[in-house]
């Protein structure tokens, strides 16, 4: 089996909706990593699972829509009382939601790519110290 790694970057915002007192509560940001590893059982003709510039629509997805954005569960009550960029989305903004938030990305540009591939696993990195992944 052959598997490829790459990296991500951005710069985001959140808080998140717990029901119990935590510092996450409040707005407060982040300098996110993203690795994204991706197997394959066979190379293409041209002896990769994927060109990395390929993946470079990834990384357009994320300075589009999360890449210093404030990122909020679109249910959070404050989300009329900010006044930077937000992105909502349907779930609190978690490590593990991100994660599998942006497994669910790969998957599609892969899939839209025409590339075969075995597996996908995100390991989304809060902070330097924690991560969260997400695979199927």
């Amino acid at each position: 089996m052959f598997s490829i790694i790459k990296e991500f970057k951005f710069e985001y915002a959140h808080k998140l909706n717990m029901d119990y007192d935590s510092p996450c509560k409040n707005i407060h940001g982040h300098s996110a990593k993203i690795f994204v590893e991706i197997w394959a059982e066979e190379l293409n003709k041209n002896g990769m699972i994927i060109d990395f510039t390929h993946l470079k629509l990834f990384q357009d997805y994320l300075d589009k829509e999360f890449d210093h954005k404030t990122i909020l569960n679109c249910n959070d009550d404050h989300i009329n009382l900010i006044n930077t960029d937000v992105t909502t989305i349907v779930v609190d903004p978690t490590s593990e939601n991100l994660a599998k938030i942006f497994y669910i990305q790969i998957k599609e540009i892969l899939e839209e790519k025409n590339i075969p591939f075995k597996k996908i696993k995100v390991t989304f990195f809060e902070t330097a110290k924690n991560s969260a992944s997400y695979e199927e």
